[in-house]
C-alpha cells in the first residue's frame, strides 16, 4: 500500500476529512535513523568547513576585531537564513546552521577574551545568549542560548560573589514562569518562554551547589551574604509556589479555592524541611524545581530536578558541617515532604465525586 493509498483509505473509512489531508504531509517523514544520520553529516560537515576555512584564513581571524566580527555575521546569517529557509528544510540545513550559529558565538567569545577578563566576557555572553534567544527561531539553538544566559550569569554571579541572591532571582522567576504557563502559551510565547523557563530552573537547581561550595566560596566571594539567606529565601517561595499550585490544582477540579488548612500545613512543612536541611539549601531548591515541573506537566526537567535531590541529599548525608542526628532529620523531613506534596496535591486535583454532589444539591 502507497501512502496515497493509505490517505485514501483514511477518508474512505471517515477517519480523516479531505480538509485535513495537507496536514499529513507537513513534517519530515523520514525515519528517524536518516534523520539521526543526516544531522550527524551536518555537524561532520560543519566540522570540515571550517576547520579548512579557519586553516587557510588564520592569519585574518588572528586578531581579536576580526573573530569578534565574523562570529556577530555568522550568528546573524544563520538566524535570519533559519527564519528566511522553506519549512520543510530538512535536518542536514537545519543541523548546518545550528553548529555555524554555534560556532560564530564561540568566536565571538573567543576574540572579546583578548580584551576583557572572565566577568565581562561572561556578561557579554549573556547579552549575546538572551538577543540570540528569540532572534533565531531553531529549537537546539533556543535552548542552548538559554542554558547559555543562566550560566553566563552564575559565572558573573560567582565572580563578584552574589551566587545566593543569583539563585533566589532564579527561584522566583521559574515559579513566575511556570505558574503562568497558561497566558505565555495562550500568546504563543512558548517557543521562546519553554526554553528560558527549563534553563532558570537548572539553574535553580544548580546554583545552590556552587553557593556552598567551599573551594567557590574561598577564592571568588568577596560579599559576606548571610548564611541564612538562601534557605530563608527559598523556603518562602516554596510555600508560595505549594499555595498558588493547589489554588490552580482547587479551582480547576472543583471550582473551590484554596483549603483553609493548606497554608499552615504548607508552611510547617517548609518550616521543617528548611531547619533541617539548613547547610543543604539545594535541597529546598530541588523540591522547589520537582513541584513546579509536575504542576506544569514537564515529566523530564521534574524526573531531574529528583536525580538532583538524590545528589544534595548524599551530599549532605557524608558532609562533617551537619551532626548525624540533623542528617537524619533532614532525610526525614524531605521524604515526608515529597510523600505529603504527591498525595495532598492529587486530592486537591481529584474532581468532586457523585456522593458529594448530590450532598451539595441537597443542600
Amino acid at each position: 500500500m502507497t501512502p496515497e493509498d493509505f490517505r485514501r483509505l483514511l477518508v474512505r473509512e471517515g477517519l480523516v476529512a479531505d480538509s485535513a489531508l495537507p496536514l499529513l504531509d507537513e513534517g519530515d517523514s523520514s525515519p528517524w535513523f536518516v534523520r539521526l544520520l543526516a544531522g550527524a553529516g551536518a555537524w561532520l560537515a560543519a566540522l570540515f568547513l571550517y576547520g579548512a576555512i579557519a586553516a587557510v584564513a588564520w592569519p585574518l581571524l588572528g586578531s581579536a576585531p576580526a573573530r569578534l566580527i565574523v562570529g556577530l555575521v555568522a550568528c546573524a546569517g544563520c538566524a535570519l537564513a533559519t527564519r528566511l529557509r522553506p519549512e520543510p528544510a530538512g535536518v542536514f540545513l537545519s543541523q548546518l546552521l545550528l553548529a555555524t550559529s554555534l560556532a560564530g558565538f564561540l568566536l565571538v567569545l573567543a576574540g572579546a577574551s583578548e580584551w576583557a577578563g572572565l566577568m565581562k566576557v561572561s556578561l557579554l555572553a549573556a547579552l549575546l545568549a538572551a538577543i540570540l534567544l528569540p532572534a533565531n527561531p531553531e529549537p537546539i539553538h533556543r535552548q542552548a542560548m538559554a542554558l547559555t544566559l543562566v550560566a553566563a550569569l552564575a559565572v558573573a554571579a560567582t565572580d563578584l560573589g552574589g551566587l545566593e541572591p543569583l539563585g533566589l532571582l532564579l527561584a522566583a522567576a521559574a515559579l513566575l514562569l511556570w505558574t503562568t504557563q497558561a497566558r505565555w502559551a495562550a500568546a504563543a510565547r512558548a517557543p521562546i518562554v519553554v526554553p528560558l523557563a527549563t534553563a532558570v530552573t537548572a539553574g535553580v537547581v544548580l546554583v545552590p551547589a556552587l553557593a556552598t561550595d567551599p573551594l567557590v566560596r574561598l577564592g571568588a566571594e568577596r560579599v559576606a551574604w548571610p548564611s541564612w539567606l538562601m534557605p530563608a529565601g527559598l523556603g518562602v517561595l516554596l510555600v508560595a509556589a505549594v499555595l498558588i499550585v493547589a489554588r490552580d490544582l482547587r479551582a480547576g477540579a472543583s471550582g473551590a479555592g484554596t483549603p483553609a488548612w493548606l497554608p499552615w500545613t504548607a508552611l510547617a512543612a517548609t518550616a521543617a524541611v528548611t531547619a533541617a536541611t539548613y547547610s543543604a539549601p539545594g535541597v529546598l531548591a530541588c523540591l522547589l524545581a520537582w513541584l513546579l515541573a509536575m504542576a506544569a506537566g514537564r515529566g523530564a526537567l521534574a524526573g531531574l530536578a529528583l536525580v538532583a535531590l538524590g545528589w544534595y541529599l548524599v551530599r549532605l548525608y557524608y558532609g562533617l558541617e551537619t551532626s548525624l542526628l540533623g542528617k537524619g532529620l533532614a532525610l526525614m523531613a524531605t521524604g515526608a515532604v515529597l510523600v505529603c506534596l504527591q498525595f495532598g496535591l492529587r486530592r486537591l486535583s481529584r474532581p468532586p465525586g457523585p456522593a458529594a454532589t448530590a450532598g451539595d444539591i441537597h443542600a
